[in-house]
Formats: structure tokens, C-alpha cells, sequence
């Protein structure tokens, strides 16, 4: 732990600025007779959550490309895909439940440094 002075946790947390989410944790994968299947645990914690770049438009030959992001600050961690081979893991990147809509995490930038942890979420599905 770094001797920074400023934490920020107590702002992340705050009923004022934060709202409850649910992150689907997927882990463990192996295949079952053929198929891919990992063991999914439901979280539910306390996030800020912000609009990254709210709708970016890619107009590519195969048609247009319409693509929603946000930010979210949380205190817990948060996942992308890794391999935790030491340990026998695999985790692929959290899905954040939000506003009815699912999200796959993107990006994680870490600042525990200062109490909290940012992550880039993409909408999954029809926009």
C-alpha cells in the first residue's frame, strides 16, 4: 500500500453519489461433454456510475456500429479476462447488471492507491 493521503473510497461509497449494481463473476471454465461452462457468482455492490463516451457511431462497410460505454468506480475489485495459472483460475471479464441492460468489462484501471477501482464497461446486446 502506497502512503498516499487521499482516499477516495468514502466518495465512491456515498449513498449520495453511488447506486447498487450486480456483477456476474464468471470463473472457472472447463468444457462439459463439448461445451464451454464456467461457474457464474452474483455480486451486488455499491458504484459510481458516469458515462464514459455515452454513444460512439462506427460507420464501417458491413453497416453502422453503435456502441454504448460507461465508467464505473467501485471499492471492490473488479474483473477483466485473465489466467490465474498458479491458482488453476480462469475468470473472463465481469458483466455488470445495470438499468436492465448488461455490460462486459473492458478496461480496469486500477487506482487502489487511492481507495477505489475505475472499470470501462461496453453494453452487450441490442442498443
Amino acid at each position: 500500500m502506497s502512503k498516499v493521503w487521499l482516499n477516495l473510497s468514502d466518495i465512491v461509497a456515498s449513498p449520495e453519489f453511488s447506486q447498487q449494481i450486480e456483477i456476474e463473476r464468471h470463473q472457472n471454465g472447463r468444457f462439459v461433454k463439448g461445451r464451454y461452462q464456467e461457474d457464474v457468482k452474483k455480486i451486488k455492490m455499491m458504484a459510481v456510475v458516469s458515462a464514459t463516451d455515452e454513444k460512439r457511431l462506427e460507420m464501417i462497410p458491413e453497416g453502422d456500429r453503435n456502441d454504448t460505454t460507461k465508467t464505473i468506480h467501485t471499492v471492490d475489485r473488479i474483473y477483466m479476462t485473465q489466467s490465474e495459472k498458479s491458482r488453476g483460475e480462469n475468470k473472463t471479464s465481469d458483466v455488470v447488471l445495470y438499468n436492465g441492460d448488461r455490460y462486459k468489462v473492458i478496461a480496469v484501471i486500477d487506482a487502489d492507491d487511492y481507495g477505489f477501482t475505475e472499470s470501462i464497461i461496453s453494453k452487450i446486446g441490442v442498443s
